[in-house]
């Protein structure tokens, strides 16, 4: 089954055909058969309330509702209040600023948020604490932070459908005369390859103001950085209306055939999310798993698979680490935690040694006290006297319990530094990385990127139903 997320990010407060165009979609999509997402700007939901859509608001209810922040392009935007803020700062700040526009979205809509995307490409890591906290399962959006294989993916303890490259697709609204069947026979490809691999999701995204606007309404107000009063703000100019049917008219064919397709189904994020949960949470993970995982965590630090479940690098530190401080005879099984990354890089380490069975057992002993204090994979760790990263205890506890495994007695222990594979899945901080134009000229952000990074301990694939 190829399984479709069709999505809208539903954020032009300022002109009101974009409403209209809103209403359009929902109901074109309603009467298609073809149920999809729309994250909701808190700012746009209490503008419907105000001009008394009710109509509008019934309309997208019928469909998923999801959060887009509270306004969107109002500087500072996500990234650019985020840039430098630790873990837990960032994510009381994210909370405290877009909060309010969360619980206007539910209020308004009367129901809970499915999922939350970021405002063009100002995305940041510490969003997903709050996603957490917040209990809003699914990170739906696209760009080029971070990402796994071109699938959906854990990260942070959430769920993510982004950088989804190439299984996404949607039919170009520019007007050129072959659009149609260009987008229908690429997403063909997707399909038959995806079906090829057993099955999975394309991501489709639109905004309704595309279906109404000749310019994004942010790009008129904000863009490089720009931050008028609100008296100043501008709608933005529109499309003419035969344009407006002519692209409305164009994404309904294009959706219709889709829906036609036998091994197509439009799935809803809310439903997307309730139909992948990760296994893991919960489990108790048996000594003949622990050692599958240990077999593979001698090798590299990353994700891993075990019993047809997915593993990330941080879960396997508190599974192996936990089995080797409950100390001889072994245990004989060990239940399944969720950490995040750490907060900072490792500093101050010594160099590769040894320690003992029983420095080793010790010092798994305290990264368990300290990682369920914190919910995070600890920064450092003291071993036997010398001071290591979270990486090196890791391949110490899955040697040592291999070992243990073999019937082998380990004198010594080795201790050598380790790489965090998945690292290599975030993106570096580049000027391409923030190219959206609605940041300032020459804005980067290295220790969100570096942060990011970090969290890479928590990448692993989403095992899709």
């Amino acid at each position: 089954m190829v399984q479709v997320l069709l999505w809208f990010d539903t954020e032009d407060y300022l002109t009101p055909e974009s409403d209209e165009a809103a209403l359009a979609l929902a109901r074109m999509l309603t009467e298609s058969g073809a149920f999809a997402t729309f994250k909701v700007v808190g700012e746009k939901a209490r503008v419907l309330e105000r001009r008394g859509r009710r109509d509008i608001i019934a309309a997208l209810k019928k469909h998923d509702i999801g959060y887009h922040t509270d306004f969107h392009s109002v500087h500072p935007t996500v990234a650019e209040y985020l840039e430098g803020k630790s873990w837990p700062e960032g994510v009381a700040e994210f909370k405290r600023r877009e909060g309010v526009g969360l619980r206007d979205v539910e209020r308004i809509f009367d129901t809970s948020v499915s999922c939350y995307g970021q405002p063009g490409g100002s995305w940041a890591p510490q969003v997903c604490g709050a996603l957490r906290e917040w209990g809003i399962p699914l990170y739906l959006d696209e760009g080029s932070h971070v990402g796994l294989h071109d699938r959906p993916f854990w990260y942070a303890g959430v769920l993510h459908v982004y950088r989804m490259r190439s299984n996404r697709t949607r039919v170009s609204l520019r007007g050129e005369p072959e659009a149609l069947k260009t987008a229908l026979a690429e997403f063909a490809a997707i399909a038959t390859r995806l079906r090829g691999e057993g099955g999975g999701v394309v991501s489709i995204f639109y905004h309704p103001c595309e279906f109404a606007t000749a310019r994004f309404w942010d790009g008129v107000n904000f863009a490089k950085g720009a931050n008028p009063p609100r008296e100043q703000w501008q709608p933005a100019p529109l499309l003419p209306k035969a344009e407006a049917q002519r692209r409305l008219n164009l994404l309904r064919e294009y959706v219709t055939a889709l829906r036609d397709r036998p091994e197509v189904e439009f799935i809803t994020a809310r439903e997307f999310a309730a139909r992948t949960p990760d296994p893991v949470v919960g489990r108790e993970v048996k000594w003949d798993e622990l050692v599958a995982l240990a077999q593979q965590a001698v090798e590299r630090v990353g994700y891993y698979e075990v019993g047809g479940c997915f593993y990330s690098a941080a879960e396997a530190f508190w599974l192996l680490t936990q089995a080797v401080a409950a100390g001889p005879p072994g245990v004989e099984k060990v239940r399944a935690r969720v950490l995040l990354g750490p907060w900072e890089r490792p500093r101050g380490l010594s160099p590769a040694g040894k320690c003992s069975p029983e420095q080793l057992r010790r010092g798994c002993f305290w990264a368990g006290q300290r990682a369920a204090q914190t919910g995070h994979v600890p920064t450092t760790l003291r071993v036997g006297g010398q001071t290591v990263a979270p990486a090196t205890l890791l391949q110490a506890a899955a040697q040592f319990l291999l070992a243990q495994a073999q019937g082998q007695t380990l004198v010594e222990v080795p201790l050598e530094p380790a790489v965090v594979e998945t690292e290599s899945q975030v993106a570096e901080d580049r000027p391409e990385l923030w190219g959206w134009s609605i940041f300032p000229e020459g804005f980067h952000a290295p220790r969100l990127m570096e942060l990011a990074k970090l969290q890479a301990w928590t990448l692993k694939p989403a095992l899709l139903s």
